[in-house]
């Protein structure tokens, strides 16, 4: 490939970081990191995926940030199909130190859908049709990837838009009330906050090539900063179910909230329960 300017290589590649990273030295530009693949909705977890770019994916190395996949699933389904969960995700893909990666669907939020293993048409899930999905589920076994696979959800037409004929596999059963063309006319839609957060992460390299500084943020926030020449920004997440609150070192405003109910007031910042937000100094 070396024959090619513009060129970029993604590795898909499993093993221990420094298996990975040597692959990068060697030529790769990035490689899928699959650890975010089976995030836990948490404060820890996610510190702990900032902990290891930061380690082992220093620049000139470049991680990248994913939540699903076509073998794994989708990210909306271990979070319960929570949107509010689906915000604070897309903030943390969009404004961390690595290349985000979406499935697709998952810009809008699909979920895995529920083919009875009767009806599967991949491979794996032919080979063990004897295994109840209630079971495999139990275990954290992902027998069945075509839950995974079903088309993208364009409308709300006859097979989600995708097709005028019958597709191969049958769309998800939400796909009339989760689509692109319902998300396009919703500004407050997953679809919009993607949509932006990709916008100022293109103009602004502090969200995609900045230093990340971690900050102590107390119990169930995750804060850093991202730094260029530009500026700075202050990314803030609630992981917590409840209202928590971040003293500030600075005056800041908010550039973009995942929901409503932010308050920035006497040096604080008061976050809404599932939430997040970017800020910049006033």
């Amino acid at each position: 490939v070396d024959e090619y300017s513009d060129r970029f290589l993604l590795g898909e590649i499993s093993g221990r970081d420094e298996t990975i990273t040597a692959f990068l030295d060697a030529g790769l530009h990035t490689a899928n990191l699959f650890q975010t693949i089976q995030f836990r909705f948490s404060k820890t977890f996610f510190a702990g995926v900032i902990d290891r770019m930061e380690c082992h994916y220093q620049a000139p190395r470049v991680p990248t940030i994913m939540y699903s996949t076509h073998d794994a699933g989708r990210g909306m389904s271990r979070i319960g199909g929570d949107c509010r969960k689906a915000r604070v995700l897309a903030f943390f893909q969009m404004t961390s130190r690595g290349i985000p990666i979406l499935y697709y669907g998952d810009e809008i939020g699909m979920h895995n859908a529920d083919i009875p293993m009767k009806e599967a048409q991949d491979p794996l899930a032919l080979q063990n049709r004897g295994v109840p999905k209630r079971l495999a589920a139990l275990l954290g076994i992902f027998l069945n990837r075509d839950d995974c696979r079903t088309p993208m959800q364009w409308s709300d037409e006859a097979n989600a838009g995708f097709s005028a004929n019958r597709p191969w596999l049958q769309p998800a059963v939400d796909y009339r009330e989760v689509n692109v063309e319902k998300q396009e006319q919703d500004p407050s839609s997953l679809l919009v906050l993607y949509r932006t957060l990709f916008a100022l992460r293109k103009k602004y390299e502090a969200l995609s090539l900045g230093r990340t500084t971690m900050l102590d943020s107390g119990r169930g926030l995750l804060a850093y900063k991202r730094s260029a020449v530009e500026g700075t920004f202050l990314v803030v997440l609630n992981f917590s179910g409840r209202r928590r609150v971040l003293s500030l070192d600075c005056p800041y405003s908010i550039v973009l909230g995942s929901d409503t109910g932010f308050l920035v007031s006497d040096g604080r910042l008061a976050m809404p329960p599932f939430a997040a937000c970017l800020l910049t100094p006033s």
